[in-house]
């Protein structure tokens, strides 16, 4: 943007990973292109804790297809833990990134969903079961985990295997 008598560049920040909130404090100095004023301001911005880490993991109920895919018509477990003192009973929703499976829901009305939004047990671990389609070809799928709370999300790779032997 520009102000009346200087021009004003704007950065990006990037903080690190922290394992709680943090504030931190940035020094803002007008440089000036021909006379430099040399004007500063601090400024404190909060770093927030990320909820979800890196924590997705995708494993297969069966080992039928190897221990990183699941077979064309079984299924698989996906879990997440929160991070933080505030992970136990957090609302989490897991949704299908486009790929030939579902989410395993427990209403009978409705077995299958491509979203599902479930609470972290006592642990902070929120988890669902994935179905791979019957007929669903070899395939790399992905899955998109949101914190509810924070908005945070984290999106997970798996394999989906197609099985031809008649089972």
């Amino acid at each position: 943007q520009r102000s009346s008598e200087r021009e004003v560049e704007l950065g990006l920040l990037l903080a690190g990973n922290v394992t709680t909130d943090t504030d931190v404090i940035v020094t803002i100095q007008e440089t000036g292109t021909v006379t430099p004023n040399g004007a500063q301001v601090p400024v404190t911005v909060s770093v927030r804790a990320a909820a979800l880490g890196n924590s997705l993991t995708i494993t297969p109920n069966l080992a039928e297809c190897g221990t990183n895919a699941i077979c064309s018509g079984q299924n698989g477990t996906a879990s997440v833990t929160l991070l933080g003192p505030q992970g136990a009973g957090r609302a989490v929703r897991f949704d299908v990134v486009g790929t030939a499976y579902a989410i395993v829901t427990n209403n009978p009305a409705q077995p299958f969903a491509s979203t599902l939004t479930v609470v972290s047990d006592v642990t902070g671990v929120a988890s669902v079961i994935l179905q791979a389609s019957a007929n669903a070809p070899t395939q790399f799928a992905q899955l998109r985990v949101t914190d509810v709370t924070s908005g945070h999300q984290v999106t997970g790779n798996f394999v989906i295997q197609q099985v031809t032997d008649g089972a």
